[in-house]
């Protein structure tokens, strides 16, 4: 290679060293803020104790076409996973006796810790 040849690539290579951010050589976090918080986060989630027997009522609506209708539930739920859901009225009006739907669950779908959203769902920022 001629020696003014040898010059030109290493005047390119140091000019394209210096447009480079130093930054981007160096090595990257082993773990940011954001991350460590996400982990406490879940972990404080997953050590929340989950009650033994729980009652909350709920409503829904429900729209279509040609009308809309609302419902109003009463979840029973014990330690076990036994889920009674009686729907207690429609449109504000009582049903009586209420229609009941039971259920059996291992895990309950709505404790705290079954709303995990990944990582990737979350724009952490530290100021």
């Amino acid at each position: 290679m001629a020696d003014g040849a040898r010059r030109g690539w290493g005047a390119l290579v140091l000019a394209a060293a210096l447009l480079i951010p130093a930054a981007a050589f160096a090595a990257p976090p082993a773990a940011t803020a954001p991350a460590k918080a996400l982990a406490k986060y879940r972990a404080l989630i997953a050590s929340l104790p989950k009650p033994a027997n729980m009652i909350f009522d709920y409503s829904e609506v429900r729209s279509g076409p040609t009308r809309i209708i609302s419902a109003t539930h009463r979840v029973y739920r014990d330690k076990d996973g036994d889920q009674r859901n009686d729907t207690i009225a429609i449109d504000d009006s009582p049903v009586r006796p209420p229609q009941t739907r039971t259920y059996q669950r291992a895990t309950w779908p709505y404790f705290a810790d079954q709303f995990d959203v990944p990582s990737i769902d979350y724009d952490v920022t530290f100021s």
